[in-house]
C-alpha cells in the first residue's frame, strides 16, 4: 500500500462511488513472452485506488479501495465491468478512510482491515464479510478495533483452528505483524523483526517498511517496501516465530517499490509494485511477468495479486492497481484504478 499523499488525497476527496461508476475495460496484451493482460474491472475516476484482493471459491474477485474511502467491491471476471457490485460500503466499514488487506478465514467468510489516514493508534478496524447467508448481499459485521494498530495493511488467515488472522502494520514504531482473534476481538503482536523496518536513510514521509503479507504452510511471507525485499519466517501454530526471518530475494534493481504479493503452493511468489509483477521462485531467482517500471500499460500502480481459483484458473493471476495515482508513471500518467487478469497458457509456467 502507498499511503495517499496530501496532494493526491485532496484531489480525490470529493469523489463519491457509492453506486457503480466504471469505465469499459479493454485488453492490453503487452505482457512478457506469451503472457497477456486484460482489464476485468475499472473505475471511471482518476484517484480511485484498488488496494488488495481475494478470490472466492466461485471465481469472483473481491477487492478493497484505499481511496477515496474504504470500500469492498466484487466482480465476476468472466463477465467484467457490468458485474461489479459494492459489497461493503464506507459506512459498513465504520467510516474509515482506507481499506487494506482482505482474506478468507472460512469458506466464503472474509476478514478485511481498514484504517484512518491519521496514522494514530486505535483507528484500525476489522470487519467480516459473510457470503454464506442466503441474502442478496453479504452480511458485514464489525469485529474489533486494534488498539495498538497504526496502519494495518497486509492480511492473512492464520488457520490452525479458530478465526484468527495476521495483519502487518506498515507505520507502527516498531513495525510488526499483529495476531487478531476474530472471535474475542483480542489482538497482540505476534511477529517483530528488524527486517520489517524501513531503512534508516528513507526519504519517504512517512517511512514505510513491511507491507504485503501471505501465509503458506508453516511460513509467513512478507515484503518490505522501504528496502524492496521479500522475506519469510517459519512460525509456530500460534503465529509466533519458530526461527529467524530469512531473505528470499532483494528486488531493488528490478522493482524499486514492492507492495503486496500472491504465493502459489510451490512457494513461487508474485510481487506487485512499480507498475509490474515480478515472479520470485523459491530459490530467489526473479523474472518480470508483466509490466515495467516506466511503462504506462498494461499495469499502472500495481498493489497486490492473487492466484485464480476453480477450473481453468490455474494459469490466471489477478492484480489490483491504483492506476498510478500515488506515483504517476513517468511523473505524468494516471488512470482510474482497476483489476486486471494476467494469463499464460499452453502449459507455459511463468
Amino acid at each position: 500500500m502507498h499511503l495517499p499523499t496530501m496532494k493526491v488525497w485532496h484531489a480525490v476527496a470529493f469523489l463519491t462511488i457509492s453506486s457503480p461508476t466504471y469505465a469499459t475495460p479493454h485488453a492490453d496484451r503487452r505482457g512478457h513472452g506469451n503472457v497477456c493482460v486484460d482489464k476485468v474491472f475499472q473505475f471511471s475516476h482518476n484517484g480511485t485506488q484498488v488496494e488488495n484482493l481475494a478470490v472466492r471459491s466461485n471465481g469472483n474477485v473481491l477487492f478493497t479501495l484505499s481511496a477515496p474511502s474504504a470500500q469492498v467491491w466484487q466482480v465476476d471476471p468472466r463477465v467484467g465491468n457490468s458485474s461489479g457490485t459494492l459489497v461493503a460500503s464506507t459506512a459498513q466499514l465504520s467510516n474509515t478512510s482506507s481499506a487494506g488487506g482482505i482474506t478468507e478465514v472460512e469458506p466464503d467468510l472474509f476478514a478485511v482491515v481498514s484504517c484512518d489516514l491519521t496514522l494514530t493508534s486505535g483507528t484500525c478496524k476489522v470487519h467480516t464479510i459473510d457470503f454464506t447467508t442466503q441474502a442478496r448481499l453479504p452480511k458485514v459485521d464489525y469485529i474489533t478495533t486494534v488498539a495498538e494498530g497504526v496502519f494495518l495493511n497486509g492480511l492473512a488467515s492464520l488457520c490452525g483452528g479458530g478465526r484468527t488472522v495476521l495483519a502487518s502494520d506498515s507505520f507502527r514504531d516498531p513495525q510488526a505483524i499483529f495476531k487478531i482473534d476474530l472471535k474475542s476481538g483480542a489482538s497482540t503482536v505476534a511477529l517483530q523483526d528488524k527486517s520489517m523496518e524501513p531503512p534508516a536513510n528513507s526519504t519517504r514521509v512517512p517511512a514505510i517498511g513491511i507491507n504485503g503479507l501471505r501465509k503458506l504452510g508453516d511460513y509467513v511471507y512478507y515484503t518490505n517496501s522501504g528496502t524492496s525485499t521479500l522475506w519469510r519466517v517459519p512460525i509456530h501454530p500460534d503465529g509466533t516465530a519458530a526461527a529467524p526471518s530469512t531473505l528470499v530475494s532483494n528486488l531493488t534493481t528490478i522493482q524499486p517499490f514492492v507492495d503486496d504479493l500472491a504465493i502459489r503452493p510451490d512457494g513461487t511468489a508474485f510481487v506487485a509494485g512499480s507498475n509490474e509483477i515480478t515472479v520470485v521462485r523459491p530459490d530467489g531467482c526473479t523474472t518480470i511477468l508483466a509490466g515495467a517500471v516506466n511503462q504506462t500499460m498494461p499495469l499502472a500502480g500495481t498493489t497486490s495479486a492473487q492466484c485464480g481459483r476453480g477450473s481453468g484458473a490455474e494459469e490466471v493471476l489477478y492484480v489490483s492497481t491504483t492506476g498510478g495515482a500515488q506515483d504517476p508513471v513517468n511523473g505524468v500518467y494516471m488512470e482510474p484504478g482497476f483489476v486486471a487478469a494476467i494469463r499464460w497458457g499452453g502449459g507455459c509456467q511463468p
